[in-house]
């Protein structure tokens, strides 16, 4: 089981990762760009959203 919300957040950002750049792209080295950008966006998004809400929750 899932211990902590950033754990589930960063699992999913693998997995949505991993399915977008597969069904989008054709050739693997774009697939593989594309899964690196997608899951660096996903945990600046995630990480810039916490942070915002921590200082927000103060």
């Amino acid at each position: 089981m899932i211990q902590s919300h950033l754990t589930a957040a960063l699992l999913f950002s693998l997995v949505t990762s991993a399915v977008f750049a597969i069904t989008g792209k054709e050739t693997d080295r774009e697939r593989l760009l594309n899964f690196v950008w997608l899951f660096s966006l996903f945990v600046i998004v995630t990480l810039a959203a916490s942070w915002l809400m921590n200082f927000g929750h103060r």
